[in-house]
């Protein structure tokens, strides 16, 4: 994602209610909690026509049982109905598949293809594009280190919150390919009629090379 110039931030406006057309959490989870370990990221994204939006995140070194609760954490304080879980078919995937699938409805295991940063570039198009909308600082504050991340891979030093976007996003973009316009719009109002909070109103900021992370604390 180093290369995409342009991120989109959308703030939340009371009392009008978003309409998205799918919404899903996306996980990458890790093998054990252990300080040397990766970090267990999951996130909450949402899709409307074209754009794609980035609602909410959970990010910390968990141990099985807490990942577990962190998936339930995540389901439960989201203000849409929520279409799928996507868990990554690796690390402890398969392990929390096999708990969660009964008690959670949509759970999907994600057999991820090709390199991480293959998958990133992936979407990075519909970063560059203008099509992916990141939540303001003010309203969601853990935004500011889950940006430094996208715009630092592959070279930060971790990049879970980056393989769960990926993970998102690809799969959002792949689900829209494959419905046609008619049940995208049905299930788009069918979520109408059950959400409740905010709706996002859009800001872009260019974000282009070694400006980006100036940018982005100046502005905020």
């Amino acid at each position: 994602m180093e290369a995409a110039p342009w991120f989109r931030f959308c703030r939340r406006s009371e009392p009008a209610t978003a309409k998205f057309d799918l919404v899903v959490a996306s996980w990458d989870c890790t093998f054990k909690d252990a300080k040397s370990s990766d970090y267990v990221c999951g996130q909450l994204w949402a899709a409307r026509k074209a754009d794609f939006y980035l609602l909410d995140e959970i990010h910390a070194r968990l141990d099985f049982p807490a990942t577990l609760a962190a998936i339930r954490q995540l389901n439960s304080r989201s203000k849409f109905p929520i279409n799928g879980v996507l868990v990554e078919d690796t690390a402890n995937g398969p392990a929390i598949l096999s708990v969660l699938r009964r008690e959670i409805p949509g759970m999907l295991a994600i057999k991820p293809e090709g390199g991480k940063q293959a998958r990133a570039a992936a979407v990075a198009l519909l970063v560059e594009a203008g099509n992916v909308n990141l939540p303001m600082a003010d309203e969601q504050p853990w935004i500011e280190d889950t940006l430094l991340e996208f715009v630092s891979f592959p070279a930060a030093a971790h990049d879970d919150r980056v393989d769960a976007a990926s993970q998102a996003l690809h799969w959002l973009q792949a689900k829209r390919r494959s419905l046609n316009t008619a049940f995208i719009e049905a299930i788009g109002a069918a979520n109408e009629g059950l959400a409740t909070g905010s709706y996002y109103r859009q800001e872009s900021f260019a974000m282009d090379g070694g400006e980006r992370a100036r940018v982005l604390r100046s502005h905020w």
